[in-house]
């Protein structure tokens, strides 16, 4: 019986290593997977040579760097906007609260001058 036993476990360890080297992908999952890779790809605009070797250096440093600033400006008009719809709050309200102790500052008064 032990002999058996031993038989048993080295016939499963066989199994295990052969399943193991065995190639985890066929060719159809490969070219399945190529397929959605090129989709995506075709979805998004890019070519699947590679989109960084079709545009120059400089010409990406240069729309990188717009587009960045692009969104600098539309965060700070962002800002600006908030603010001064604030201010109009502010002054639409300023009449209902005429009993407050402290009055209401200058937004445009930075400090002593």
């Amino acid at each position: 019986m032990k002999s058996m036993s031993r038989l048993l476990l080295s016939l499963a360890a066989v199994a295990a290593c052969a399943t193991a080297t065995a190639a985890p992908f066929d060719s159809a999952d490969q070219a399945r997977r190529d397929r959605n890779r090129e989709e995506v790809m075709a979805k998004h605009g890019l070519s699947s040579t590679g989109a960084s070797h079709d545009v120059p250096c400089r010409k990406r440093r240069r729309r990188l760097k717009s587009e960045t600033r692009r969104a600098v400006v539309a965060t700070e008009n962002f800002g600006h906007r908030s603010a001064d719809r604030m201010r109009e709050f502010g002054a639409r309200r300023a009449p209902s609260c005429s009993g407050q102790s402290t009055p209401a500052k200058n937004a445009y008064d930075h400090g002593p001058q």
